[in-house]
């Protein structure tokens, strides 16, 4: 068995010799370092902060070309609203205009149907008329020739 004052001199004893290899290895890892450092790291680290200012620069552009396709969505938008009423307008004008052609043909082929029923009933009026006449005149011979008959004699 190790006795207290072994445990404690071997406790008080450093890990690391201090020696002339530190001082090789201090002097090789600061070379190491600043090779690397020059030669990986610093480029490294510029490829990263380009990536972010190219990534922060794609960002900020896709939000701009957002914002601009939103503006000419709402754009179009707008404008194909104002279309469709502009067409609802001419469609209605052309109704209105189709409503008054059709009123004015009604109109006219009422207008051209009274003139021929007049011109009818004139020219029925006057057939009328002119029988009569005719039937008046017979008339008044067949009761001459009756008369006639009757009496036995000429009239």
């Amino acid at each position: 068995m190790m006795n207290l004052a072994s445990i404690v001199w071997a406790s008080a004893r450093s890990i690391v010799d201090v020696d002339a290899t530190l001082f090789v290895q201090l002097g090789l890892f600061l070379v190491c370092f600043l090779l690397l450092r020059g030669l990986v790291f610093k480029p490294l680290i510029r490829l990263a902060d380009e990536r972010r200012a190219q990534t922060t620069g794609m960002r900020e552009e896709a939000k701009r070309l957002d914002a601009d396709a939103d503006g000419r969505t709402k754009s179009l938008a707008r404008s194909l609203q104002q279309t469709k009423l502009d067409a609802q307008a001419e469609r209605e004008k052309i109704r209105q205009l189709a409503k008054q052609r059709e009123q004015e043909i009604l109109r006219l082929a009422k207008e051209e149907a009274a003139r021929t029923a007049d011109a009818a009933r004139s020219s029925v009026e006057a057939q009328r008329a002119g029988a009569e006449r005719e039937a008046v005149e017979q008339a008044g011979m067949l009761a001459g020739g009756i008369a006639a008959r009757l009496a036995g004699r000429p009239l």
